[in-house]
């Protein structure tokens, strides 16, 4: 492959947006199922980022875990998994310190 091959690959924003998503193993594997309207596995792979990040006390990557499953239940119509998994974000969200994005989230409950 050229270099001007990589160059346009890197250009293609489709392409962009799934090498950011894979930054984060998890997370990125439930959104890039979630895209695809894989439900179930979105779900698995969003609590398995949560139960991740939340055993090393990454109080922020458990918080996006949590809010992102909260909001993939919410689009689902799965109401009480997804106000539970809202106050789940907002109480991690608080543990991390961040105290206004917890409100926010809390205010995002269904």
């Amino acid at each position: 492959m050229s270099i001007d091959e990589v160059f346009r690959a890197l250009n293609d924003p489709t392409r962009r947006e799934i090498l950011r998503l894979l930054r984060s193993r998890d997370m990125a594997a439930g959104e890039m199922a979630r895209l695809r309207g894989l439900d179930d596995d979105a779900t698995r792979c969003f609590e398995h980022a949560a139960a991740g990040a939340a055993t090393n006390e990454y109080h922020q990557y458990t918080a996006l875990a949590l809010e992102l499953l909260a909001r993939h239940h919410s689009r689902n119509a799965r109401t009480e998994p997804a106000r539970a998994a809202f106050e789940a974000a907002a109480a991690a969200y608080d543990r991390w310190g961040a105290t206004l994005k917890a409100q926010d989230v809390r205010a995002q409950r269904p």
